[in-house]
């Protein structure tokens, strides 16, 4: 006899496949950053500058209650680099490292980003491929992808890699849009993708531009 649908034994396989399936959905959202368990580690090329900046911001805020608009430390006393540059990347991290410091302040930053990516990239999927697992095979090649690590573990382009993420996720919410059959799913869909657009101009404006292209 096979187990009907709302038998105890179909109810604690459905509840088995849940759990999976949201283990395999934290693991994919982990994995990529690992290596940042350690909040000791910095890696190469400009790891140290941003975490130098994002630790300046946190403790000007501290100190004087108000976002920083130029450096009044050697060796960058009077450059105006947050006016121009990521000017919303650094005091946003800048606000997290007053309270928990530069190193858990950019790791929170990064787990949160990339869980949204993750979400968006697989509710999107979802809608185009009508296939989960296919949609989560995708999700995670995108996430994981050999440019954005490199960006974050090898080249330091911690702003370029948040940049890039906010894209792709605005990305996602605009392609749930386009496919959403319901107007006010449509909208809200919409809206998230413009707030995400804003927010790879505001983290990193040269990905703002190409995104122009878009």
């Amino acid at each position: 006899m096979k187990p009907t649908s709302d038998s105890p034994v179909s109810a604690a396989g459905q509840s088995v496949r849940r759990i999976l399936r949201g283990i395999g959905y934290g693991a994919a959202v982990v994995a990529p950053l690992v290596l940042l368990f350690d909040l000791h580690v910095t890696f190469v090329r400009d790891w140290p500058i941003h975490l130098w900046i994002i630790d300046y911001y946190g403790e000007y805020f501290r100190q004087h209650g108000d976002i920083a608009t130029v450096f009044h430390l050697a060796p960058a006393a009077g450059i105006a680099l947050p006016v121009f540059y990521a000017w919303l990347f650094y005091p946003a991290l800048g606000l997290l490292a007053a309270v928990m410091g530069a190193a858990l302040a950019v790791r929170v930053a990064l787990g949160v980003m990339v869980a949204i990516q993750f979400c968006a990239l697989i509710s999107a999927g979802r809608k185009i491929f009508q296939h989960s697992r296919l949609a989560y095979t995708v999700t995670v090649s995108v996430i994981w992808a050999t440019y954005s690590l490199t960006n974050l573990y090898s080249r330091g382009a911690l702003a370029e890699y948040f940049g890039t993420g906010f894209f792709v996720t605005a990305l996602a919410f605009a392609t749930s849009a386009a496919v959403a059959a319901a107007g006010t799913s449509r909208w809200f869909n919409a809206w998230l993708a413009g707030v995400f657009l804003v927010l790879a101009v505001g983290v990193h404006p040269p990905t703002g531009a190409l995104a122009a292209v878009f």
